[in-house]
Formats: structure tokens, sequence, C-alpha cells
């Protein structure tokens, strides 16, 4: 059955939301050796194979009041850890040195209908668009960094943005950890304007004020995950997060709220 434009729009933004959060990640974190305890794949040991998915409540776009579901799918597809498909998309570790990774990567980048808010009307669409980028992640022990460079490459004025994001992680029972860290959101003058600018032509057919946009730190915020791993192949989380719009996103006139909140629930198979 053919996907109506809005609806395949809004699983679209839910899936790229759920996979640009850490909070979201089923399991051990792409590329790294998984624990001793974890059960051996179906697939071989070359594989590794998880199904999963979210569901919660997120901001129907950045800086607004309302609300919206998400519901996501969480799958990741991994060989060697060297090439992945996952919540990010498509990504190759060109490293083997313990701990650290790095490469390419290809995926999507969200869009936006103007149909999600009153405060948009006339401000048109942002076109989901195929991203071209890389990755770098160092884990040590429970502490892990990675950072992401992300550029549009179908819609090109869409920009670049990209990300840089911690995370601690701590057994706190048998069968439950938790995870939490920072977060930061980076984008280049073309990023921030599509998202928070407002041209001469958008401010005459919206009557917002024209505004200018400049490239730069566009949030700041943190996330927050508990799991629970059921069975040696089952698990379930919940997960919570925050960031706070800054510099010239905040002030941007279509943000109605500066502060964001989303959370939800989710579950995983390990194959």
């Amino acid at each position: 059955m053919p996907c109506e434009k809005p609806r395949c729009r809004q699983f679209l933004r839910a899936t790229l939301l759920a996979g640009g959060l850490a909070a979201t990640l089923p399991c051990v974190a792409e590329g790294q050796t998984a624990a001793s305890s974890d059960p051996p794949s179906l697939f071989g040991d070359s594989w590794r194979v998880e199904l999963g998915a979210n569901v919660g409540l997120r901001p129907v776009y950045p800086g607004a009041t309302r609300y919206g579901p998400m519901a996501a799918p969480d799958i990741t597809l991994s060989y060697r850890h060297r090439v992945t498909l996952g919540r990010e998309g498509l990504s190759l570790n060109i490293l083997s040195v313990p701990g650290l990774a790095l490469g390419p990567m290809i995926g999507l980048m969200d869009g936006r209908d103007h149909k999600d808010s009153a405060r948009l009307n006339g401000m048109g669409d942002i076109q989901p668009s195929l991203a071209l980028g890389a990755f770098v992640r160092w884990q040590h022990g429970p502490f892990s960094i990675r950072a992401t460079v992300r550029q549009a490459a179908t819609h090109s004025r869409n920009g670049l943005k990209a990300t840089l994001g911690g995370e601690w992680r701590t057994p706190i029972a048998s069968d439950l950890t938790l995870a939490l860290g920072p977060d930061l959101n980076f984008g280049n003058g073309r990023y921030e304007q599509t998202w928070f600018g407002v041209t001469q032509a958008q401010a005459a057919r919206s009557g917002l004020p024209a505004y200018h946009a400049g490239g730069g730190l566009q949030d700041a915020g943190a996330h927050i995950r508990l799991t629970w791993q059921a069975t040696p192949r089952w698990q379930f989380r919940t997960f919570a997060g925050f960031s706070q719009l800054l510099l010239d996103a905040a002030g941007s006139p279509i943000v109605q709220r500066q502060t964001m909140l989303m959370g939800g629930v989710g579950a995983g198979y390990r194959f």
C-alpha cells in the first residue's frame, strides 16, 4: 500500500529522532565488542542482529510547545563490527584500534512539515535529505564519547549538522543498567537558517518577522536511560532527555519554547 506523504514524513522524523539520541540504543555501542555474557548470535560470530522499537513523546518540531507521538523501529545489523546498518544509517569503521572507531557514514537528515503547527503557517516544508558524513567514537570502560558530522546531499540547502555526546554506564542491579550523559548539537549557517531563520518571503506569508540565524551551537542537553535485561536476548528500556535551545536558535520567532523534553519506552531482541 503506498504511504501517504505526511505519514511518511512523520515516520521518518520519529525514526531519526529515536536514532539521534543515544538514550534509545538497545545494547552495546556500535563497533564495540559485546560483553562475554551476550548469547551467541544465531547468524554466526561475525554478525550482530538486533530488532526493537521505541514509543514516546517529543516536540513536533524544535522549539514547539505541542508534543506529538513518536513510534520508531530500532534495528541494528552489524558485520564484524566493521559495517553497521543502524539508527543513523550505514557506517563503515576503518580502524582496528580497541576502543576507537572512525569512518564514513551515509544516512538521512530530518525534515519538517508546516502542518505540524499553526506557528509554521507560511513557512513551507523542509524536505528530508540524504546525508553524507563521518563519525568518531571512543570508549573506555563505562565511558564513551561520540561525534558525527553530516552534510545534506539531495537537498544541500539543508546544510551541515554536527553532534557531540558522551555517556557513562553503570549497573545498578544484576539485570539493570543506568546510562546518562550530555548532548550537544551544532549547525552551519545554512542548517540554522533553514530550521530557525525566516526569509522575507516567509515573513510576508506567515506574519512572522524576518530573522537571520547564524551557524554555531544550536542546543545543549542530556539524556538518561534505564535498561532491564529480562533474558539473555530480550531487554526493555525507558529513556528521557531534554535540550535547551541556545544562541540564534533560541531567538528565532518560530520558537515557542526553548526547553524541549522527550521520553518513552522501548524493547529489543538480540538474535
